[in-house]
C-alpha cells in the first residue's frame, strides 16, 4: 500500500511512506494499481523501472550488507554459510542482526517477510557463483528460499523462516519445526534433479531480534 502525496517531513515517522516517495521520483514504478475501498490509497505492485536503478538499488544494498567498521558483514557472512561452518554462521548471523535490524523491522505484523528479504539481500553477494530462487515449488511444497550453485560439486541450500510464538517452548522449536518441513515436504527435490550433490536444509527460528538455525546436511541417497 502506498500513501500518494506524502510530505517530507512525514518520511521518517513511518517508513512506508518511503515507497511513495520513491515512487513518485521514479526509482519504483507501479506494474499494477487498483483503488482500496477502505482507504484514501491505491494497491499497487512495484517494480524496479531499469538497469540503471537495478544498478543503483545493487550498489546501497552491497553498502549496507558491508557493515560497521568494526562488526559483521553481510558478505563475509554469507561466504561462512557457503563454506558449510553453520555453527559459526548461526553465531555471526544473531549478531548481525542484533546490530543491523531496528525492532520496528522485527516486530511489525509479517516478521516472516522481513527475515525473507534480510537473508535474501544477503545473498545477493553470491549471485555470481549461485542461482538464487525464492518462493519456488518444489518436492511437495513452496520452500522459502533456495541456493543452487552453478558448479555442481558444491554445497546447495534450501532455507524455510518460523516465527516463534511467545506460547512456543523456544527459538529452536521453531527451527527445528522449519527444518523438518524441508525434509518432510523434500524441498530439496529440485537441487538434486538440476544434478545438485550435496544440500544444506536450514530451518530458522525467530522471535524479534533473537535468531535460531537448525540445519541438517542432505544427499541423493539419504533423501531417496
Amino acid at each position: 500500500i502506498v500513501q500518494e502525496h506524502v510530505p517530507l517531513r512525514e518520511i521518517a515517522r513511518d517508513n512506508k511512506n518511503l515507497w511513495g516517495l520513491l515512487l513518485a521520483s521514479g526509482y519504483l514504478t507501479a506494474a499494477q494499481a487498483r483503488e482500496n475501498p477502505d482507504a484514501d490509497n491505491k494497491i499497487v505492485q512495484l517494480c524496479i523501472p531499469n538497469d540503471e536503478v537495478r544498478r543503483l538499488y545493487s550498489g546501497l544494498i552491497t553498502r549496507w550488507l558491508q557493515g560497521p567498521a568494526q562488526g559483521i558483514s553481510g558478505t563475509d557472512l554469507v561466504e561462512v554459510l557457503i563454506k558449510g561452518e553453520i555453527e559459526e554462521f548461526t553465531e555471526q548471523l544473531q549478531e548481525f542482526v542484533l546490530e543491523s535490524a531496528s525492532y520496528f523491522d522485527t516486530g511489525g505484523k509479517q516478521p516472516e517477510r522481513f527475515y525473507h528479504a534480510f537473508v535474501l539481500g544477503m545473498l545477493q553477494h553470491l549471485r555470481d557463483r549461485y542461482v538464487i530462487e525464492s518462493e519456488q515449488t518444489s518436492g511437495l511444497g513452496r520452500y522459502d528460499l533456495a541456493l543452487e550453485p552453478k558448479d555442481k560439486s558444491q554445497l546447495g541450500f534450501v532455507f524455510e523462516f518460523k516465527r516463534a510464538l511467545q506460547a512456543e517452548n523456544s527459538l529452536q522449536a521453531s527451527a527445528k519445526k522449519a527444518l523438518l518441513q524441508i525434509q518432510q515436504l523434500q524441498y530439496h527435490t529440485n537441487l538434486f534433479k538440476r544434478g545438485v550433490q550435496r544440500v544444506i536444509a536450514l530451518g530458522l527460528g525467530f522471535r524479534g531480534k533473537q535468531v535460531a538455525v537448525a540445519h541438517a546436511e542432505l544427499t541423493q541417497a539419504s533423501s531417496a
